[in-house]
């Protein structure tokens, strides 16, 4: 039998947490958590530091979304994803790509 997670959490269900554990949060409490998240994830020390940073930039991240529009992240990130499926993209020598 393989570990399989008990729930699988959403933007939704992130962003509700959010709200219940840090009703007073502000925008500017937010971005300013994101800034401090940044450094810990330049700072990791290793590849699996790193990810568990880049998680918490994500969560944070998905905070500040949900604060700013005052509707969870999910409509902005789905919004987003339509506009980057449409865009022609460059592949770079390393790999990523930037839109034309």
């Amino acid at each position: 039998m393989t570990d399989q997670p008990q729930s699988t959490e959403t933007f939704f269900s992130i962003n509700q947490w959010q709200r219940e554990t840090f009703p007073a949060a502000t925008l500017d409490g937010s971005l300013r958590h994101v800034e401090e998240e940044w450094i810990e994830f330049q700072m990791a020390p290793s590849i699996d530091e790193r990810v568990k940073e880049a998680v918490d930039l994500i969560l944070t991240l998905t905070c500040y979304v949900d604060l700013a529009t005052g509707r969870g992240a999910q409509g902005p990130i789905d919004a987003k994803m339509r506009i980057c499926r449409s865009r022609k993209w460059i592949i770079l020598p390393d790999g990523t790509g930037r839109h034309a």
